[in-house]
């Protein structure tokens, strides 16, 4: 059998080639023993043969580093994603996106999670040696503001726009397209239209909720928003059901339609409407502004904003912006969207529209 030195030493290879000390430090002799429990004498082993195949090399301080010889290029891509520890649909589409432009320049992307605003794994990927950085933050602070200003060169904010501070932001389409979903329950006959937001304020969704108050004025409508936003890392889709189950439980929401800034909260709002004893789509109408992957998914499926051909439209957007062939642009969205017609949108139930009443 192979050595079990060797066999290690194969192992910090890979991980060496897949970027795994992009951010970290190469470990030394004691923690690599730690990591693969075996002794000091094996890890020291390993870490000879390491430096023997030209993996590894000693700084003068003793410390090893990784062999820029042996690592990944200067030239190539190397990406890192920094994402919330749980899962987030519109943010699905990108992951895929950024996986396959990368992987087609032959660069590497790792994929950093974490699990609070202060986690300390966001200096590290932010302090790594990535030639671009995507990153996914609830809500940037000012304190954040401030930490971030000095690599803006190379960041890439989802779902925010902060272009005035001169960084570039991928949000993917323009909070215009809210007016959509308001025209959209319009032509079916809805006149008492709610906006239900759970997911935490920022300027996008604070956007969208502007944008839903003015197309309803416009069009002669009530704009009625129930705005319940949780805090970073709460599920805004439980707090959607909550809050509408609720709201139509004691009256206080009497309307046929519900529009949702994000389609966490209209998966939560669709349940709530179940569980109150209506059919959605028919008594209560529900749309939201993207997530075309889980709209599709849910029974019944959710009317949704999206855009031709998403899928293309993404890696285009992606390789644009790891390509710079913009350098002077900051935002990238999609300006042009269109409503995808679900089963949780239809024809005004005329009973119901009798009933209802806004408190």
């Amino acid at each position: 059998m192979e050595a079990k030195y060797l066999e290690i030493a194969e192992a910090v290879k890979r991980q060496i080639r897949n970027g795994d000390y992009l951010m970290d430090k190469v470990p030394s002799e004691r923690k690599l023993a730690e990591a693969y429990a075996v002794s000091y004498m094996t890890a020291r082993r390993t870490v000879q043969q390491l430096v023997a195949d030209g993996a590894l090399m000693r700084g003068e301080n003793g410390r090893l580093n990784v062999n820029p010889a042996f690592a990944v290029s200067a030239e190539q891509c190397k990406v890192a994603m920094v994402l919330p520890n749980w899962p987030i649909p519109s943010l699905d589409k990108w992951r895929r996106a950024v996986a396959e432009a990368v992987e087609a320049r032959g660069g590497i992307v790792k994929t950093v999670y974490f699990d609070h605003e202060d986690d300390s794994v966001i200096a590290e990927a932010l302090t790594g040696a990535f030639s671009r950085i995507f990153l996914a933050l609830p809500v940037v602070t000012g304190l954040m503001l401030q930490r971030l200003t000095p690599l803006r060169e190379k960041l890439v904010l989802f779902h925010h726009d902060l272009t005035e501070a001169g960084f570039t932001c991928l949000d993917a389409s323009s909070p215009e397209n809210m007016a959509l979903l308001v025209e959209h329950l319009h032509c079916f006959g809805h006149r008492r239209i709610a906006l239900v937001n759970t997911q935490p304020r920022n300027e996008i969704i604070d956007a969208r909720i502007a944008v839903f108050r003015e197309r309803m004025e416009e069009l002669e409508l009530e704009p009625q928003v129930f705005d319940f936003p949780v805090k970073s890392f709460e599920r805004a889709d439980l707090k959607a059901y909550e809050v509408v189950r609720r709201l139509i439980g004691q009256g206080e929401f009497g309307g046929t339609g519900i529009i949702t800034p994000t389609i966490e909260a209209a998966i939560g709002t669709l349940r709530a409407v179940h569980d109150c004893g209506m059919t959605p789509g028919r008594e209560i109408s529900v749309c939201a502004y993207g997530g075309l992957e889980s709209a599709r998914l849910s029974i019944p499926s959710i009317t949704v904003t999206t855009v031709k051909d998403a899928d293309r439209q993404c890696r285009e957007l992606i390789e644009t912006i790891l390509d710079r062939s913009t350098p002077e642009r900051l935002l990238y969205s999609w300006e042009k969207m269109e409503v995808w017609q679900g089963e949780s949108t239809g024809p005004v139930c005329k009973e119901r529209m009798e009933s209802c009443v806004f408190c």
